[in-house]
């Protein structure tokens, strides 16, 4: 069995070690629990891991190098290097919601400020939705009104795109990816946030590095995750 989290997960304990959305959660060995309720091995990894894996194992096979990055509740990516998920020394690699941006000085729960997550995740677009005086009964409102085509939730969110591609830009320079694929719940929106990513990525990123990769939006989105845990389960059964 594979579960993920939505939280960087120390490989050798299983632990969650800062969740989103999961207060109380932090340390917890969330492997040991299930292991008490299912028979069997367990694996548990970061959500967007699974994501990145599964994009690469059932939509780019042959990719090599790819990252994968979710806007969502927060920002995170997956990242794939020669054909192997890195998940980095504690597990906090692709951990990129609190990469500060530098024309931003919004306080951020971590202690820093201008942290991506605060204006390009599902609750940060929408805080900034309320800045300019809508009333939102609840984050999940602006994806709604990204797909019906609002002008002010369109602009953010390909502000968002921008914000992303800024820190893409160095990750792209130090990895040399062939794919960046860029999943969430946007739907019909993809298509303004991808612009904003594409945008900063080919418009500021060193040429050689960005003329062959592509950047699309999750060809899975409701399967990514699933199709990555069901890899990496079966691999770990089979001795890959």
């Amino acid at each position: 069995m594979c579960v993920g989290l939505p939280s960087p997960v120390d490989q050798a304990t299983g632990r969650a070690l800062n969740p989103v959305g999961m207060h109380g959660w932090t340390g917890e060995d969330v492997r040991a629990q299930i292991a008490e309720v299912f028979d069997g091995p367990v694996l548990v990894d970061n959500d967007v891991n699974l994501m990145a894996y599964g994009e690469r194992t059932f939509v780019y096979p042959e990719a090599q190098d790819l990252i994968f990055v979710k806007l969502a509740t927060g920002v995170g990516a997956g990242v794939i290097a020669g054909g192997a998920l890195q998940r980095g020394a504690q597990g906090f690699a692709g951990d990129i919601g609190h990469v500060p941006l530098l024309n931003s000085d919004r306080p951020c729960p971590c202690g820093n400020t201008g942290c991506v997550s605060l204006t390009a995740s599902v609750p940060g677009l929408a805080a900034s939705l309320r800045e300019a005086g809508r009333e939102l009964e609840t984050d999940a409102e602006v994806v709604d009104l990204v797909a019906q085509g609002d002008p002010e939730a369109q602009r953010l969110l390909r502000q968002a795109g921008r914000d992303v591609g800024d820190v893409m830009v160095a990750a792209v320079g130090l990895l040399n990816p062939s794919r960046l694929v860029i999943g969430g719940p946007w739907g019909p929106g993809f298509e303004v946030l991808i612009a904003g990513v594409r945008e900063t990525v080919y418009g500021r990123g060193f040429a050689p590095a960005t003329r062959q990769l592509r950047i699309e939006a999750s060809r899975t989105p409701d399967m990514a995750a699933i199709h990555g845990a069901a890899a990496l389960a079966v691999e770990a059964a089979i001795g890959i």
